[in-house]
């Protein structure tokens, strides 16, 4: 019974994976003025700094460097561990209840498909954005400037941008990234995670999280930028975030380890070379929006991800494969659920 469930699964998951069809609604309207170099101006209304990125790509280490710049962290942040001595800075309620969310609508944290939330009746959904809201007050109080920080996020935007607003709350986003191998390594040495997966995965969070926040005041961010001098992102973070302030420069330099950076660009092993031809094109044209960021910019990253799709579509058996042995088997780290069904 378990064996025929899974392969009626796999068969719709793979369907889904080869028909190219994008679950976004509509383009997103015009750019923000911070995009474009102009400082917002200080307001009176509270706001969120939402940082953007992939697993494994420094969202960390971006956050730890928000918050000595003056935004609120969390209260109940996860401990430190042997993949993250540092913290990651997440709040230990909030990522629980994107676990159960996400479970809610049968997907995981490495589920590759764009995630919908329409399954989720409207009744249910209310009572999910509530449990986030109450959650952002638990853990934040009422600070002026916080900073929420979850990979899940960049799969969760819509839902967080309808929350804070309903709370007066104004968004503010900072995109990470990291290069494609770099990040693939790193999920193979932590879970065991084809670098042909791990490329998926990454092109899925950095196109859900730039592509609906086109119009909110945003800041991009590399990680390779960030361990080189991570000054002249923060001058942008002032100028999208009024408030925040690089003044403790020392405390700032101390956040930043070269030691803890373990994995370099390269040739993930395994990995399709078209594919991560692909996944390199796409790293580089999110990087351009540190200096452009309209519709030029935002035509080129939607064309990449369409070649991307079409690679995935060519490959969605083999990578369907290797989604489902996942999900039947017990997580070893922060999966978003031990197994699929419990008989």
């Amino acid at each position: 019974m378990l064996d025929r469930f899974f392969k009626t699964c796999r068969a719709a998951f793979v369907r889904t994976l080869g028909s190219k069809v994008s679950l976004h609604d509509q383009e997103p309207p015009g750019e923000a003025d911070v995009a474009r170099g102009k400082p917002l101006l200080a307001t009176s209304r509270r706001s969120a700094i939402l940082i953007l990125g992939m697993h494994r790509s420094g969202t960390s280490v971006m956050t730890r460097m928000v918050g000595l710049m003056g935004a609120a962290l969390p209260k109940d942040p996860l401990p430190p561990s042997s993949d993250n001595e540092e913290g990651f800075w997440e709040s230990a309620t909030l990522v629980g209840i994107h676990d159960q969310l996400l479970e809610a609508v049968d997907s995981v944290w490495f589920d590759p498909l764009p995630l919908s939330l329409r399954s989720i009746p409207p009744d249910l959904l209310s009572d999910w954005k509530e449990r986030i809201s109450s959650a952002l007050v638990q853990v934040y109080g009422q600070a002026d400037c916080f900073v929420v920080k979850d990979p899940r996020l960049c799969r969760l935007v819509p839902l967080y941008r309808e929350i804070l607003t309903s709370m007066d709350i104004d968004v503010r986003v900072v995109l990470v990234s990291r290069p494609p191998s770099e990040v693939a390594a790193s999920l193979l040495s932590r879970d065991q995670i084809s670098a042909n997966l791990a490329g998926v995965l990454w092109a899925r969070h950095m196109r859900d999280a730039e592509r609906e926040t086109r119009n909110l005041p945003r800041v991009m961010v590399t990680y390779s930028e960030l361990m080189r001098d991570w000054r002249p992102a923060a001058a942008r973070l002032c100028l999208a975030c009024p408030g925040l302030s690089a003044a403790d420069e020392s405390g700032i330099d101390a956040a930043f380890r070269p030691d803890l950076r373990h994995h370099r660009r390269g040739v993930p092993p395994g990995s399709d070379a078209d594919l991560f031809a692909h996944l390199d094109r796409l790293e580089k044209a999110l990087g351009l929006l540190r200096q452009r960021n309209g519709a030029q910019e935002w035509r080129e990253i939607d064309a990449i991800g369409s070649q991307i799709d079409g690679w995935t579509s060519t490959h969605a058996d083999a990578l369907a494969d290797e989604y489902f042995c996942r999900r039947k088997l017990p997580a070893p780290m922060d999966w978003g659920r031990d197994e699929l069904l419990a008989s």
